[in-house]
């Protein structure tokens, strides 16, 4: 009896381990309705199909640097997959396709912020000079000139000239310049993400959209309104200059590995995003500061489609 108990043991233990191994194999798959929007994050995903419909969409959130999706029967993607707002650093990485070179995906802030526009001269006061924008902010707009009057032109001060992106100061001990207007800050996750589509069987984008594209910058802040002549200090003072706009986010990457059957490819947004617009210098008389400069689009993305037949 105890050898028969010990032989059926010996049996069911293997056939255990089996089962376990073969649920684990069966792989989720993932369907939208019709108008739903859904959240994913960016990282390594592995589905038996995936089907995003008209008016659907999937939108990737920022994490891992790479959207992996891996799909083993089908794809369909005729709605749209999202991933924007993806980090600014600048960087590269790097994605292994059987048969290929490695691909080496570069993100690099080459494009500047706008430079911040001139203070108005106060009569015959000068007006401070607009920063220029660098890689990672627009640069402030220079403070307005300030000629006065009151107590025998004592304060008769140039507008200060911006360093950064904040704006400068105005001319003049009793405020009688505009100071200049701010500039801003790169987007820190303005730009596209990366999508690494993968697909062992059938694929279909008809109709669908990828959109991996770079966000816009911020628009720069105006300067401020020069004082009146006719204030009790008797100024005769200039505007600020406006601040400039920030730089557009880069464009972003899809990357498709298709070993089955394709039917159509999607449509693709790798476009980087717009700079954002100069602030505007106050006008007042002709005292008024310059507008701020625009900043530089994002650098666009690119695409790169690989088959295994």
């Amino acid at each position: 009896m105890r050898i028969l108990i010990l032989i059926i043991c010996y049996y069911l233990i293997p056939f255990q381990l089996t089962a376990q191994s073969d649920s684990q194999n069966i792989l989720p798959s993932l369907k939208l309705e019709f108008g739903e929007t859904r959240i994913i994050n960016s990282q390594r995903w592995e589905f038996a199909s995936v089907i995003i419909p008209t008016g659907a969409s999937l939108i990737v959130n920022g994490g891992s640097s790479i959207f992996h999706l891996i799909v083993r029967d089908s794809l369909v993607i005729n709605g749209r997959i999202e991933a924007r707002q993806f980090s600014s650093d600048e960087r590269q990485e790097v994605i292994s396709i059987p048969g290929q070179s490695p691909l080496i995906l570069k993100y690099s802030n080459s494009n500047l912020g706008g430079t911040g526009g001139y203070g108005g001269a106060g009569g015959s006061i000068s007006g401070g000079m607009g920063a220029k924008g660098t890689k990672d902010y627009s640069g402030g707009g220079g403070g307005g000139g300030g000629r006065s009057s009151y107590r025998s032109g004592v304060n008769n001060y140039p507008g200060k000239n911006a360093i950064d992106e904040r704006g400068a100061t105005w001319g003049g001990g009793n405020r009688c310049g505009g100071a200049g207007g701010d500039g801003v800050l790169r987007n820190p996750n303005g730009n596209g993400g990366i999508v690494f589509l993968e697909v062992i069987g059938y694929f279909d984008g008809t109709n669908g959209l990828v959109d991996v594209s770079g966000s816009d910058g911020q628009n720069g802040l105006a300067g401020d309104q020069p004082s009146s002549p006719n204030s009790p200090y008797g100024c005769s003072s200039g505007g600020g200059g406006g601040g400039g706009g920030a730089p557009g986010g880069q464009g972003g990457y899809l990357v498709g590995y298709f070993k089955g059957t394709i039917k159509n490819y999607p449509g693709v947004y790798t476009n980087g995003g717009k700079g954002g617009k100069g602030g505007i210098g106050p006008q007042y008389s002709n005292m008024g500061g310059t507008n701020g400069s625009n900043g530089q689009p994002g650098n666009h993305g690119n695409v790169f489609f690989f088959t295994n037949k």
